[in-house]
């Protein structure tokens, strides 16, 4: 039971990755989104009227991403835009949509996890003799701001909850189990880089940020955790948003032994999102 329980949540995982990588980047509250003039308009929101089309490849698999602008809406002053993904994998399609504005010089992307956590959540509730008994999202909505100017030493800064949290609580064929994630957001900054990728030649602020993870899994009288930090190397170009992403991730796990006690079993994984065609 504990297996076949475990398998089905994996085969999950690379869904709820591709969630965590089109989610790279968030915005402040609305206290500190006061609008000022500009002197400087540009910013990392993506184009109006243009698809940003994407590759994305995890451990072997691979996803196609479509982002653009699909609203627009005047928020006290402030032009707040719809920008959409669809995330297409495994004959699925996922679609997330995030606000992102630009104010005081900065890009803010409002980074709303929790709607990619519960469509997760519905798949494993889809599944045979799995019922969802509770779900749980703390530290949301968080944020994170990005100075517009490109620049060595431009800042990628988080605003608001830096810590987040997600919990599902479920029983399968009336065994109980649940799963909890705990993230951590460590701020970052910028060198300039001029990068070519299938899409064109693009002038990137290349930001490197570092997220800490832990993952307690607990099936019937069995509890499994897993710490991991994850390296992010993020590119983003005027007009367009993010070009790539790079994540690198070492995780340790406890996992009982078969002689007694437990032992640490260290695993990595990968993932790269590439911008491939502007429509």
């Amino acid at each position: 039971m504990e297996s076949k329980t475990w398998s089905r949540i994996v085969q999950k995982g690379f869904f709820i990755a591709m969630f965590m990588v089109m989610n790279a980047a968030c915005s402040t509250d609305e206290e500190e989104a006061e609008p000022t003039p500009q002197q400087n308009t540009e910013n990392f929101i993506p184009t109006r009227g243009h698809k940003y089309v994407y590759k994305v490849e995890s451990d072997g698999s691979s996803a196609e991403a479509t982002r653009w602008i699909s609203a627009e809406t005047d928020s006290v002053g402030i032009n707040v835009f719809t920008m959409q993904t669809d995330i297409a994998a495994f004959g699925q399609t996922i679609t997330l949509k995030d606000n992102i504005f630009s104010i005081k010089g900065k890009t803010y992307t409002q980074f709303k996890l929790p709607d990619a956590w519960y469509q997760s959540i519905q798949m494993l509730d889809a599944l045979p003799d799995i019922d969802i008994i509770n779900t749980e999202v703390v530290g949301y909505p968080a944020y994170m701001t990005m100075d517009n100017i490109i620049r060595d030493g431009s800042k990628l800064e988080i605003s608001g909850p830096v810590q987040q949290e997600q919990l599902v609580e479920y029983t399968d064929d009336d065994e109980s189990g649940s799963m909890e994630q705990i993230l951590l957001t460590q701020a970052g900054t910028a060198t300039v880089e001029t990068l070519k990728v299938p899409a064109g030649s693009f002038v990137c602020s290349k930001f490197t940020y570092q997220v800490t993870k832990t993952i307690t899994i607990k099936i019937k009288d069995r509890t499994d955790t897993m710490n991991g930090v994850e390296d992010i190397t993020l590119w983003v170009a005027h007009g367009i948003g993010m070009v790539k992403l790079e994540s690198n991730e070492e995780s340790v796990m406890l996992m009982p032994s078969s002689t007694g006690g437990v032992r640490l079993v260290k695993s990595t994984s990968s993932s790269t999102t590439t911008l491939q065609n502007v429509k």
